[in-house]
């Protein structure tokens, strides 16, 4: 199995690629220690992902609030950290669509990589699940919206790699965004590196990656990676549960390479979908014909 970037193997619902020395970072920022933004008003934090910290801050000039990320390791981020954010920018800026947060400005002052986006009130499709199952009109419709940012995102040669609920936030409308591309490729033909990560090094959140994606390797993935996410996040909307789960990192990328994704009918919010509808969702999932797994049970 490739080798896996990742400060707490039991935060098995965080980004694999986070360090030790990004937390730290991390913590510091969270302490208290004061980040000035020329030209934008900090004003509190939203969030943090694998390499990044989010706040609401701000445009002086403009009056309006923007989100506001910043690597996490600030002055001392290193290269691998700056390609990533780099390539976060870029990747956000070629993509305009509804459904994919809008990238405002990008920069760095005292040696602080930034990034200004369109600011989403709403909040994170994660927030608002929250261990409670939506309608399935409602998964619906926020699934298909997201199919189609998703599929302007690979019209342009990007994987996302990181499809979570969490990286969808939702606008003032309750519409969602697609954000956080710190993960992002670019998919270039006889490309041997990824992203400024090692090759075998996985990158992704454990319940929501692909088989291929654990197997490692950029000769694996593509599209159909990211639209696996998608279908559990799906999945998740629906039931309230990542299709996978487990106690440590390692045992949900066992469960999903190795076993079926439990039936959604087999949930008590699973059974009032219709196991027709569901039956559909599950068959355009299947394993490769000869693929040999493990039936379990919802611990």
């Amino acid at each position: 199995m490739p080798d896996i970037e990742t400060d707490n193997e039991a935060d098995v619902g965080g980004t694999i690629a986070q360090t030790p020395e990004m937390e730290a970072v991390a913590v510091r920022l969270a302490s208290g220690s004061r980040i000035d933004i020329p030209g934008y008003e900090i004003l509190e934090e939203l969030g943090r992902g694998g390499m990044g910290v989010v706040y609401k801050a701000r445009h002086l000039k403009l009056n309006r609030f923007i989100a506001l990320k910043i690597v996490l390791t600030g002055m001392h981020a290193a290269e691998i950290e700056r390609v990533r954010f780099q390539q976060e920018a870029e990747a956000m800026a070629k993509i305009r669509h509804p459904s994919i947060v809008a990238v405002h400005d990008i920069g760095e002052t005292d040696g602080i990589p930034y990034l200004a986006m369109e600011f989403c009130p709403g909040g994170s499709l994660a927030q608002r699940i929250r261990s409670k199952p939506q309608e399935p009109h409602y998964a619906a419709t926020m699934t298909e919206q997201l199919a189609r940012g998703l599929a302007e995102v690979h019209r342009h040669h990007i994987l996302h790699r990181d499809l979570k609920p969490a990286n969808i936030l939702l606008d003032a409308e309750g519409l969602p965004r697609i954000t956080d591309f710190g993960l992002a490729r670019v998919l270039q033909p006889g490309a041997d590196t990824d992203g400024g990560m090692p090759t075998m090094t996985l990158a992704g959140t454990p319940s929501y990656m692909a088989p291929e994606q654990i197997r490692g390797g950029i000769k694996t993935i593509g599209p159909r990676t990211d639209i696996y996410a998608l279908g559990a996040i799906l999945y998740e909307m629906l039931t309230a549960l990542p299709p996978h789960s487990g106690q440590t990192v390692t045992e949900v990328l066992a469960r999903v390479a190795e076993e079926e994704v439990i039936p959604p009918t087999t949930c008590d919010a699973g059974r009032k979908v219709g196991r027709s509808w569901l039956a559909r969702w599950a068959k355009s999932n299947a394993r490769p014909a000869g693929f040999t797994a493990t039936r379990r049970s919802r611990s």
